[in-house]
């Protein structure tokens, strides 16, 4: 989160409301090896109060958003209980009501893991207001050997799933190029997150175009992601436990336009369109995970 004058603030929080938009993540910090989180909490703190101040009736969901893309094996063999619980106390008194864990990779079946859910968990048990906890998963696929990056095999997403109140898949990194590439891994994987998520599910779909091995432009972005799950629902598949769909946005973006992706461009404004006509303004989002969906 930055800054932002009041005026291109206010029109942020209309929009976030007109989209039906609840959990908002706020990029902390990495951790460092031992769990901890450098940070005085101040801009955060601000930046709730200003929220809370125009959200009216809405109801918005302040999430710590921290992990480490950088040494995720180093934190995870480091870990101190003694980090982690300072780490929930200050996030807690800076009026969040939940962290996201976000580490990347989390090697297949690490056990180091499930221990940091569950000291995580414990921490916040402490706090008088119960604390929301959730975490990024990596993809599922059957087969994975222990120690994979990447990918893990379904039973130990259902152990990870068993800990938080609920669980983010990243629906990226796909290393598919083309657009029916990615729509299959993207029902691929809501297939099998449908059928072994233990908790409610927020599937994070990539709002840049990257340019790289894994972020093909013509294939992961923001609109053929909303087409997947739009055609997903819209043919009767059943998604009992999906709760919505969570933007991932990078604070550099990309653009197409003729010839190879630019640098340092917003998402196109056609993404934005698509994903509140096909998305936001259609009736279906506030079925998901009800009875009526």
């Amino acid at each position: 989160m930055m800054l932002l004058d009041n005026a291109t603030f206010n029109n942020l929080v209309s929009e976030l409301i007109h989209a039906n938009v609840t959990y908002l993540f706020f990029n902390l910090p990495n951790m460092d090896p031992t769990g901890a989180v450098a940070d005085n909490y101040s801009l955060e703190t601000s930046l709730i109060a200003r929220f809370d101040s125009l959200r009216g009736n809405h109801t918005f969901e302040y999430f710590a958003w921290t992990g480490t893309q950088i040494n995720p094996t180093d934190v995870l063999g480091n870990f101190t209980s003694a980090a982690i619980i300072s780490d929930v106390k200050s996030i807690y008194n800076a009026g969040f009501q939940g962290v996201l864990i976000d580490m990347e990779p989390v090697p297949n079946d690490s056990p180091q893991f499930i221990t940091m859910l569950q000291t995580f968990r414990q921490a916040m048990n402490q706090e008088p207001t119960k604390m929301l906890l959730a975490a990024n998963s990596m993809k599922i696929g059957y087969g994975a050997t222990y120690g994979q990056d990447w990918t893990w095999d379904p039973l130990y997403f259902k152990n990870v799933t068993s800990l938080v109140n609920f669980v983010i898949p990243m629906l990226f990194e796909s290393g598919a190029s083309t657009q029916y590439s990615y729509e299959q891994y993207v029902k691929l994987q809501i297939q099998l997150v449908t059928q072994y998520s233990l908790a409610p599910v927020l599937y994070s779909i990539p709002d840049w175009y990257a340019n790289s091995t894994w972020h093909h432009p013509y294939a992961e972005n923001l609109t053929n992601a909303v087409l997947t799950f739009s055609a997903y629902i819209t043919s009767g598949a059943k998604l009992p436990n999906m709760i919505g769909l969570g933007i991932y946005a990078l604070n550099k973006t990309y653009v197409l336009g003729q010839g190879p992706p630019t640098l340092g461009l917003e998402t196109t404004s056609y993404d934005w369109s698509y994903f509140i006509n096909h998305w936001a303004d259609t009736s279906y989002p506030m079925k998901v995970g009800t009875s009526n969906q």
